[in-house]
């Protein structure tokens, strides 16, 4: 209870959870390199592409057409994004509670939160 009474952040509480029960679910994301080309999410844009498990660089994403048409854009993710994420699903909850995000970061952290959740779990 003392964790939870110094949370500054729930939103990160509830996408560590989000992100958690679908690696319980057995679909674990990787937001570490590109699921196309294997290119590190340093520095740059990507996209989220759950139907491979993470995300997609811009040059893939470019070269690609997904289950959803060639005219459909993801969510973007910043490289910012990418590496909380990845802290997300692996980092202790004593440190997730420490974790401050910008309104930017969260904004694309929950939709493509929303994009995962709906094609995995089905829209609401």
């Amino acid at each position: 209870m003392t964790l939870l009474g110094s949370l500054d952040e729930p939103f990160l509480l509830l996408s560590c959870f989000d992100l958690r029960l679908l690696a319980a679910l057995g679909y674990r994301l990787n937001f570490d390199v590109c699921a196309a080309c294997g290119r590190s999410t340093q520095g740059k844009t990507f996209y989220a592409s759950p139907e491979r498990g993470g995300v997609i660089c811009a040059g893939c994403q470019g070269r690609l057409t997904d289950v959803y048409g060639e005219h459909f854009q993801p969510p973007r993710l910043s490289a910012g994004a990418c590496r909380l994420l990845t802290g997300l699903l692996n980092w202790e909850l004593r440190r997730v509670f420490k974790v401050k995000a910008a309104p930017a970061m969260r904004q694309e952290i929950d939709t493509a939160l929303a994009f995962y959740l709906a094609y995995y779990l089905g829209a609401p």
